[in-house]
């Protein structure tokens, strides 16, 4: 008796608390309506932070002069960087035999929407699903230096891109390219 009696105390003080917490909270906020817009600024600091990248490009491309004294107006592009590299296995005899890591870039022209980079969770899953494909197809077993398969790494990745994002790719920019064969 006294046990249920002790939980059902705790449990009123832990609602009250609560409450008075919450109230506290709110009070401070609509009393300092600087904290709120520090808030939300520290939430968008990542898309501001690109804008204002893109911003600053923008200005230094306008401002670019060509030899003969000409302003040179350039192709908007910007680039969507990867935060983390792709690690794929290579596949020998149902064995992992190497590693490969890659990095790419997607080269975006204006067309691509200004929050791009909020796909990339999808662009990364597609860029996987479709690197072990080629790995278990062979791909990566053979010569990694020779055109051929830089081409084919591009063109399947570059359509695997459009599907996500409709306009606004230019290319897919492979950047990186290692192979790791030591002991796995």
């Amino acid at each position: 008796m006294f046990k249920s009696i002790l939980k059902t105390f705790i449990l009123i003080v832990a609602v009250i608390g609560g409450a008075v917490g919450a109230s506290f909270v709110k009070s401070s906020m609509a009393a300092n309506p600087a904290a709120v817009d520090d808030a939300h600024k520290k939430t968008n600091s990542a898309h501001e932070e690109n804008s204002h990248k893109k911003e600053k490009k923008e200005k230094k491309e306008k401002k670019a002069k060509s030899g003969h004294g000409e302003t040179v107006k350039s192709s908007e592009v910007e680039y969507l960087k990867f935060k983390r590299q792709f690690v794929i296995p290579v596949m020998n005899d149902k064995k992992i035999d190497s590693l490969l890591i890659m990095n790419f870039n997607l080269e975006l022209n204006d067309a691509a929407p200004s929050d791009s980079f909020h796909l990339e969770p999808k662009f990364r899953d597609a860029f996987m699903r479709d690197l072990l494909e080629l790995s278990n197809q062979g791909l990566f077993s053979g010569d990694l230096t020779s055109p051929k398969t830089f081409e084919v790494v591009r063109e399947t990745l570059l359509g695997s891109s459009r599907r996500i994002m409709e306009e606004g790719i230019e290319n897919v920019l492979i950047l990186d390219i290692v192979r790791r064969d030591d002991e796995i």
